[in-house]
C-alpha cells in the first residue's frame, strides 16, 4: 500500500477515521483503488515490476522517481517544458491514489443494494444531500494527476504514445520517461459521467 489514511484530509477528508471499523474499511479500499488505478496507469506488467522493485531496499532510481516524484522535461508546441511529477507518495499528502480512492468509495458508497431495491440511508438528526459535487471535485483532482487524453487516442499513437498537453501528470511523466519504463501501457479514464 503506498499511501494511508493521513491523505485523506481537506477536501477528501473521510470521517470517525478514529473507529477501527472506519480506518479498516478505508485501508480495503485503497488496498482494492491503488491496484486498479497503477494497473490502469502502467499497464499489468509495469505495476508487477513496481511493486516488486519498489519493495527491494534499494529500489532502483526508476521506481523511486515514480513513487516519489522527480522533474522530467519534454518538447510540447516546439518548446521544452520542464514539469514536476507530484510522484505517487509525497510529503504534500496528495495522491491520485487518495482522490481515486475517495471518488470510487463515495460512488460505492452513496446508495445501497437491498433484497427490495437500490435505498439511501437516513440519519437522525441529518439530511443526506446529493454526493455529487463532492464526487467530481475528488475526480477532478484526481484527473489532474492522472492526465487528460482525448477520446479514442488512449495516449498512443504512431507506434508510441505523445504529449497532449503540458501538466505533471503521470501520464506526461511516463511518456517523457518512456525509455525507463518500456512495459507501459496506459488506460484513458473516462469523464465522471461514466463512472
Amino acid at each position: 500500500m503506498s499511501i494511508d489514511s493521513t491523505y485523506f484530509t481537506g477536501e477528501i477528508t473521510i470521517p470517525n477515521l478514529d473507529k477501527a471499523a472506519n480506518l479498516a474499511t478505508l485501508n480495503a479500499d485503497i488496498i482494492t483503488y491503488e491496484k486498479e488505478i497503477l494497473i490502469d496507469a502502467l499497464g499489468y506488467q509495469l505495476y508487477s515490476d513496481y511493486i516488486t522493485n519498489i519493495a527491494l531496499e534499494s529500489p532502483a532510481q526508476k521506481w523511486l522517481d515514480l513513487r516519489d516524484g522527480a522533474e522530467f522535461s519534454f518538447d510540447f508546441c516546439g518548446k521544452t517544458v520542464t514539469r514536476k511529477w507530484i510522484g505517487l507518495e509525497n510529503s504534500e499528502k496528495k495522491s491520485l491514489i487518495a482522490y481515486f480512492t475517495y471518488a470510487m468509495s463515495l460512488r460505492n458508497k452513496s446508495q445501497t443494494l437491498t433484497g427490495v431495491g437500490v435505498v439511501v440511508g437516513l440519519a437522525e438528526n441529518s439530511q443526506v444531500i446529493d454526493s455529487s459535487r463532492k464526487l467530481v471535485n475528488a475526480w477532478n483532482r484526481f484527473i489532474e494527476q492522472y492526465g487528460e487524453v482525448p477520446e479514442g487516442f488512449n495516449g498512443y499513437y504512431d507506434s508510441h504514445y505523445i504529449h497532449f498537453d503540458d501538466k505533471p501528470t503521470i501520464y506526461n511523466f511516463l511518456v517523457a520517461n518512456s525509455a525507463d519504463y518500456d512495459d507501459w501501457i496506459y488506460t484513458r479514464r473516462e469523464d465522471i459521467s461514466v463512472l
